[in-house]
């Protein structure tokens, strides 16, 4: 079935019911998924339909039931494991925590790597997330929210300080096994890592940026404890008013301890160190840098 919100029709009899699914209690996420399409279409046509003084009172009425089953769903609290550790590292990089609507929320360009981050929340804290997919900027946008209040507060109490300016890396992943901080780096890179192959002459790169100067350069030292050297960059846009920080991994001899120790679980980015890596070491004639 066509998912796209530019060419899905309804009939008037799904229009009716749709409208009476919402009125009833229904997310229009719920009901995106009975009509097999994305919840745009869905959110569009109850907007149209409905009167907006209803419509404010019903959306009010669906935010005070949603409120209330955040605050007394409970979740599993799991000990540090290299999972969790991954998991935690994606949301510190690009995820958003928000403490005020107590939601956890991802949004990617990749299916693959929303998928795996929801499935591993799930499995960790034993709560259902809620998945969107549409578009963004003329591409595919993959999203996945955690709606828990609880959740929230055990991120913050065990993990510590979330957001793009505030960030930090957790004392108990930094002094744990190494297994766990890899993973946790692994999850700082898969969010907010890249690979670039600048030719013959320039090589290859891993890089991470973020506007945080003290977690790059605390990076950059958790790094070193594994002999792997890397570099720091500041690097400032003329349209922002934040100077951002990027970290360099280069070098055939720190990519291989970095593909040995931390690796990527995002396939593309996976297949790419590991094409750079054959590159090197056989002599393959070409290297995919895409």
């Amino acid at each position: 079935m066509n998912k796209n919100k530019s060419t899905w029709k309804f009939s008037n009899d799904e229009k009716e019911k749709i409208v009476q699914l919402w009125k009833n209690g229904c997310s229009t996420m719920t009901i995106s998924r009975m009509f097999g399409c994305n919840d745009e279409p869905i959110r569009e046509l109850i907007i149209r339909r409905v009167p907006i003084d209803e419509y404010k009172r019903i959306v009010k009425k669906h935010m005070k039931r949603f409120e209330e089953r955040k605050r007394i769903k409970k979740i599993r609290r799991p000990e540090l494991t290299k999972d969790l550790a991954w998991w935690v590292g994606v949301v510190k990089g690009d995820g958003n925590v928000n403490s005020k609507n107590g939601f956890i929320r991802l949004g990617v360009r990749e299916r693959e790597f929303r998928d795996k981050w929801a499935s591993v929340g799930r499995l960790l804290f034993g709560i259902e997330p809620k998945v969107r997919d549409f578009i963004k900027d003329k591409k595919p946008f993959y999203q996945a929210q955690f709606n828990s209040i609880k959740l929230v507060e055990y991120l913050k109490e065990n993990f510590g300080f979330f957001g793009r300016y505030i960030w930090n890396i957790p004392n108990k992943v930094k002094s744990n096994k190494p297994d766990i901080l890899f993973g946790f780096l692994r999850g700082l890179f898969d969010s907010e890592g890249s690979m670039k192959f600048y030719g013959r002459e320039r090589g290859t790169v891993i890089s991470l940026v973020s506007v945080r100067k003290e977690c790059i350069f605390e990076i950059k030292t958790l790094l070193k404890k594994f002999n792997i050297k890397s570099r720091i960059k500041p690097y400032k846009r003329k349209d922002r008013k934040n100077t951002y920080y990027i970290l360099y991994i280069g070098g055939f001899d720190n990519i291989s301890k970095f593909a040995k120790n931390i690796n990527f679980s995002i396939s593309r980015k996976n297949n790419k160190l590991s094409s750079y890596l054959n590159y090197i070491t056989f002599g393959v004639d070409e290297f995919d840098a895409n």
